[in-house]
């Protein structure tokens, strides 16, 4: 007696849950604030999504070629500011967070990123 093994595969609506008929699921890949997301959505939920967007993208400026997190819009403050991170912080300031964590048992490289929870145990530290 042979074996015969199926594979079924359903696919359901990210937005409402509900199943999608087989060739007829629209992948839609978007990105907001420095995150690249994919919905599965019907037609009928894609077409709702794209005419939604639709609004936001007309007033919007395309960017592309750019990699990782998109820039922030520049202000006159940050533009004139000395400050040279992402974070915010002068490179002084990120030096004294980078000692005070290896003292206070934190894990962190010589360079690179400081991670948030530390650069938020450092402000807790010296509150006040």
């Amino acid at each position: 007696m042979a074996r015969i093994v199926k594979q079924v595969i359903e696919v359901t609506d990210d937005f409402d849950g509900k199943e999608i008929q087989e060739g007829l699921a629209e992948a839609i890949e978007f990105g907001f604030e420095g995150t690249t997301y994919r919905i599965d959505l019907r037609p009928e939920n894609a077409e709702k999504f794209r005419k939604d967007l639709s609004k936001w993208v007309a007033a919007a400026a395309k960017v592309t070629g750019t990699r990782g997190r998109p820039r922030k819009a520049a202000s006159t403050a940050s533009v004139s500011s000395p400050k040279a991170s992402g974070s915010g912080r002068s490179k002084e300031e990120l030096a004294n967070i980078r000692e005070w964590a290896k003292k206070n048992g934190h894990e962190v490289s010589e360079r690179g990123r400081i991670s948030r929870s530390v650069q938020d145990a450092y402000d807790a530290a010296h509150a006040g």
